[in-house]
């Protein structure tokens, strides 16, 4: 956070370091804080998915859940293909328990993330995140396939996520 904080000393109106420190303050925990970062962000670029979607985050994590989906929106209007957008859709419709639109949202992260493997196949942030997708959808046999993929150009998190489904039995 100590590089974006300094990024905005110097640059006031950049973007980027805004949504990295609303992103570092969302990870810690400060919600409210990382708000008023992703609403500065906002106001200074309002076609800024990453910031839409950072927005979203951390107003779910504040337990305002129908702002948040109005964030998520915002970002898929801006583009459709935001696989992030679309996931915090359908978490917070989950919390919101509303499985069917949850599924939806899923469905089109999921399909968004193939067309992101058409365009780079061997991304293994793409097939981890994928795997994660097909977990949320409940398709075991899947995510571990792209799990999989995604160790092959290397990929960490993939095989913890393949260690955690070992562990609980999928």
């Amino acid at each position: 956070m100590q590089a974006c904080d300094e990024a905005i000393k110097i640059a006031p109106r950049n973007v980027d370091a805004w949504v990295g420190r609303g992103d570092a303050l969302r990870k810690q925990g400060y919600y409210w804080k990382a708000l008023e970062a992703f609403d500065k962000a906002t106001k200074l670029d309002p076609q800024h998915e990453g910031a839409r979607v950072g927005r979203g985050d951390a107003l779910r994590k504040l337990g305002r859940h129908e702002e948040a989906l109005q964030a998520y929106d915002e970002a898929i209007e801006i583009n459709p293909q935001h696989v992030n957008a679309w996931g915090g859709r359908g978490t917070t419709s989950r919390e919101l328990d509303c499985p069917q639109e949850a599924l939806l949202a899923y469905e089109e992260a999921r399909q968004a993330l193939d067309e992101a493997i058409k365009v780079d196949p061997r991304n293994a942030d793409v097939w981890y995140l994928k795997g994660l997708m097909l977990c949320v959808l409940e398709r075991p046999t899947d995510a571990r396939e792209a799990l999989h993929k995604a160790l092959e150009p290397g990929s960490s998190e993939a095989r913890e996520a393949l260690e955690d489904m070992n562990r609980e039995g999928h």
